[in-house]
């Protein structure tokens, strides 16, 4: 059965005896673990083992292997003998709230700025195809305007 990704995360925090804990699921994270890494201000996600040693134990994004202080139920495996909490060639690894939230913004912006070129670009199609139709009189609104009602 699939889950969504909120339904995987209230997993995540609940306790494994009162959950619907999927034992399918080899990327879930140990209730325990996640507690430690929110009370410390971070944010974890799992990255590629291989491609991390590859470079040299640099991430471009900028996230750091992490090293559990605290004891891994029976149910989560554990750790490898560097420490790491690893997933076949995935380590989990963390990065500090302020910078997850810096790198989601630089994201956004991003798809705007491109979303906004598309939506020209697509406009202006528009515009030369019902100008070559001969079709006047025409607004075209380039994405999701209101067309004059208030939202």
């Amino acid at each position: 059965m699939k889950q969504s990704i909120k339904n995987k995360q209230a997993v995540e925090k609940a306790s494994i005896a009162v959950s619907e804990f999927d034992m399918d699921d080899a990327l879930i994270i140990d209730p325990k673990i996640r507690a430690e890494i929110e009370a410390k201000g971070l944010v974890c996600r799992w990255i590629n083992g291989h491609k991390f040693k590859d470079n040299y134990g640099f991430d471009a994004r900028r996230w750091v292997p992490y090293k559990t202080e605290t004891g891994m139920g029976e149910a989560f495996g554990g750790k490898d003998s560097e420490g790491y909490i690893r997933r076949g060639d995935l380590i989990l690894a963390v990065r500090t709230k302020e910078m997850n939230a810096a790198h989601k913004a630089k994201i956004d912006r991003k798809n705007k700025t491109l979303a906004a070129a598309q939506n020209k670009q697509a406009a202006d199609e528009l515009r030369q195809r019902m100008k070559d139709a001969g079709v006047k009189g025409v607004k075209i609104l380039e994405g999701y305007e209101a067309n004059g009602e208030d939202e």
